[in-house]
């Protein structure tokens, strides 16, 4: 199981690291591995940020803005259009309840039939 360092730890790493501790011991010591070690003090090296990398973690949508914006237009068009339609029309392969999630998420709102915003 890999172990996700803190900033405070990396910094930690890179302290030891500078001071000339052996990366064994700066491993052991705090009880990761060397290979951490190593591509934490790489990361310093090359001037990258020492915060955990969060920008790609997540389920990615399965839809892209094009097909954002043609489900956006069709029902500006026809306020009334059906969620089968709406997958239609937008060209996903995904059923009406996973439409519906993105109704929500694009800030629309079911009454009825109708989908307002």
């Amino acid at each position: 199981m890999s172990k996700h360092l803190t900033k405070e730890m990396k910094e930690k790493v890179i302290a030891k690291f500078e001071q000339g501790v052996k990366v064994s011991v700066i491993a052991e010591h705090l009880m990761i591995s060397g290979r951490s070690v190593y591509r934490t003090v790489n990361q310093y090296k090359n001037g990258e940020k020492l915060e955990p990398k969060t920008e790609n973690c997540g389920k990615k949508p399965s839809y892209s803005k094009t097909q954002q914006q043609i489900i956006m237009e069709a029902i500006a068009e026809k306020p009334d259009i059906t969620l089968q339609k709406l997958i239609e029309v937008s060209g996903l392969k995904i059923t009406e309840s996973a439409m519906s999630r993105i109704l929500k998420k694009l800030g629309y709102k079911r009454k009825n039939i109708y989908y307002l915003p």
